[in-house]
């Protein structure tokens, strides 16, 4: 099973993934699960990820990376975490808050491009890289 595979079915989750079932009730270093095939480790559970986007409703039709509204009041957070059931453990999995508020569960991901990588020079392969805090 290679990283192509990395949360495509439920029954990888375990292998790529922090969620209620598998976390130990804690936030858990980036690295120790599968990575995804963009090379991005623990992308799914472990803690939600806050999003510069303000929530508001996706377009009709078939889109990519979706712009929201320009203002708001909220946040969006996605991706599930150790604190929450596998259902949530999913990229797509998202919901608002204030972002003024803190939560033990709720943090954000710092990724890098390395210089000489694929994706310095336009292609998809994102280093691998990411610390949640």
């Amino acid at each position: 099973m290679g990283t192509e595979d990395a949360g495509d079915a439920d029954s990888l989750l375990s292998r790529c993934g922090w969620y209620k079932e598998n976390g130990d009730r804690t936030t858990h270093p980036v690295g120790p699960k599968i990575a995804n095939p963009f090379g991005m480790h623990d992308m799914h559970g472990n803690v939600w990820e806050w999003c510069n986007d303000w929530p508001g409703s996706y377009p009709s039709g078939s889109v990519t990376d979706p712009v929201g509204p320009k203002s708001g009041s909220d946040r969006v957070y996605r991706g599930g975490s150790w604190y929450r059931n596998d259902g949530d453990s999913r990229s797509a999995s998202r919901s608002r808050y204030e972002p003024s508020l803190r939560f033990f569960d709720r943090g954000f991901r710092v990724a890098c491009v390395l210089s000489g990588s694929p994706a310095s020079s336009g292609g998809l392969k994102v280093a691998q890289g990411g610390a949640v805090i």
